[in-house]
């Protein structure tokens, strides 16, 4: 199926990825984080936590399908970004905050050093 999503003349059209993108992420998100907390009493933090992802996600998610000027550093930045969000916000649902906080902070540098190490910037540049 084809989404339409072009970059012509230094602009990027979604097409119909932005319906995709918000249906994907509609359904995946809340359904993780039902799975996620469902076993556990619940916990005013981490349910306060996960609204914050899922703002950020959808917050992050809209600047990615919108219309725009295709800088593509910072589209690849986004898209890092977003990756992030949605690996390591999850790490505090399933593992105690100490332990989530070292694990996320630790998988965080390491994408960043990796990156940096690989493409010179704390972003892939695929």
């Amino acid at each position: 199926m084809k989404m339409g999503a072009k970059v012509e003349k230094g602009r990027f059209e979604p097409g119909h990825s932005d319906y995709y993108g918000a249906v994907i992420k509609g359904i995946n998100v809340p359904i993780l984080g039902y799975l996620l907390v469902a076993e556990k009493e619940f916990d005013v933090t981490q349910f306060m936590w996960f609204l914050t992802m899922v703002v950020l996600v959808g917050y992050l998610l809209f600047k990615l399908v919108k219309p725009r000027e295709y800088i593509r550093a910072k589209e690849l930045r986004n898209m890092s970004i977003m990756e992030i969000l949605t690996i390591y916000t999850l790490v505090p649902l399933v593992l105690p905050w100490l332990e989530a906080s070292i694990l996320m902070l630790f998988g965080i540098i390491y994408f960043l050093t990796a990156n940096h190490l690989l493409w010179g910037v704390s972003y892939p540049r695929v």
